[in-house]
């Protein structure tokens, strides 16, 4: 996945509400957006190798605080409104993140699906 400069990581202030924890997908550019805001918090000087990064170092320092101040799932800070998923994705969460992405967004393109298509 590229390594182009990245971008703070904007949620909402106000999350939309999803009830059903199913229709919590979370879609390819979500990710992507996820990917640039690594790379952002890189360029800010911390010390981050984003080619190591896991998906948990992201729940530990991103998603959960994030999620504990809102009080809810991060899907929904990110969505505005259900996301029924297309896919499921099992993986290893201490794969590094920009391949897990990198796959994610491959899978996307070889079945040919919009990038607003939602994984869980």
């Amino acid at each position: 996945i590229s390594r182009m400069s990245g971008t703070p990581l904007v949620v909402s202030d106000v999350p939309c509400a999803i009830a059903k924890p199913e229709l919590r997908g979370i879609t390819v550019l979500q990710l992507h957006r996820i990917w640039r805001h690594l790379l952002y918090l890189a360029g800010q000087g911390q010390c981050l190798d984003v080619a190591e990064v896991n998906l948990y170092w992201v729940v530990d320092n991103v998603v959960r605080p994030m999620t504990e101040l809102h009080k809810c799932s991060f899907v929904e800070l990110l969505a505005r409104g259900p996301q029924s998923p297309m896919w499921f994705v099992s993986h290893w969460w201490g794969e590094p993140v920009g391949d897990f992405v990198a796959c994610v967004k491959a899978h996307s393109e070889l079945r040919n699906t919009p990038s607003t298509s939602a994984y869980w």
